[in-house]
Order: C-alpha cells, then sequence, then structure tokens
C-alpha cells in the first residue's frame, strides 16, 4: 500500500492499469513514455515517475536524478497539467513542492510507493529526503 505525507498528504491508491500515452510536445527534453501500454510496471528502476492521469496514465514523466530545481522545464506537461499518479523507484523519499526551487513543500513520497495523488496541483520541483539541497 501506497503512502504519502506532507503539507497537503497526498492520497495514494494502487490500482495498476495500462493504457494509450501521447506523444510528447514539441522541442521536449524529458525522458517520456510513448508506448502503447503505459503504466506503473514501466517506471524504470532508480528513477521517479510521473503520469498526467490516474492509474499511470497518458504520458510519463521520469526523473532520473530526485533533485530537480524545476521539473516543469523536463517535462512538457508539468506547467499545466496536474500530476495525477506517482512510482517511486529511487531508493529514497523524494519530496515535492509546488513551486521551482523547493518552495512550498505539497508532500513526499517513500521508496518503492506507487498511486494516484489525491492533491489538485502542478509539481515545480523534487528534491531527496535529507540532502542538503533542499528543505525537507
Amino acid at each position: 500500500m501506497s503512502v504519502a505525507t506532507g503539507l497537503l498528504a497526498p492520497a495514494l491508491a494502487v490500482t495498476p492499469t495500462a493504457t494509450a500515452t501521447t506523444a510528447p510536445g514539441p522541442g521536449s527534453t524529458a525522458d517520456m513514455s510513448t508506448s502503447a501500454a503505459a503504466g506503473y510496471a514501466d517506471c524504470p528502476k532508480n528513477k521517479i515517475c510521473f503520469w498526467p492521469d490516474f492509474n499511470a496514465r497518458g504520458t510519463r514523466c521520469t526523473y532520473e536524478n530526485t533533485n530537480h530545481k524545476n521539473t516543469q522545464a523536463k517535462c512538457f506537461w508539468m506547467a499545466d497539467k496536474m500530476a495525477k499518479s506517482i512510482y517511486n523507484r529511487t531508493g529514497h523519499r523524494v519530496h515535492y513542492y509546488l513551486d521551482k526551487n523547493f518552495k512550498k513543500r505539497l508532500g513526499s513520497t517513500t521508496s518503492g510507493d506507487s498511486g494516484n495523488l489525491s492533491g489538485r496541483y502542478t509539481i515545480g520541483s523534487l528534491c531527496r529526503h535529507n540532502i542538503g539541497a533542499c528543505p525537507n
């Protein structure tokens, strides 16, 4: 079962399903899935993945490093769509923030957890728990 904590404490419910994905936008530099059967299982080991739809549906944005000051620059849909599903395969708790540069912490997801986010927000930055680069 998935667990998240934080200011808005996004609730996670695990219901893995597969569906078609959309193609990335022009000029995108993010590692994004465009397979016809994307889902939680498609999130690579040692990465954290987000999807714009519940149950790991839509174009997956994958972050290799868990310290990103501006997630929206790497993933074309994060600037105007809410992240609705997550899978943390990094081996560490990862905090997510509303704004870039680790401002306005929204919550966090522990290693190995996946599911649907209940909050209604875009994610501006990510940070690994207990690392000096960002507030916990």
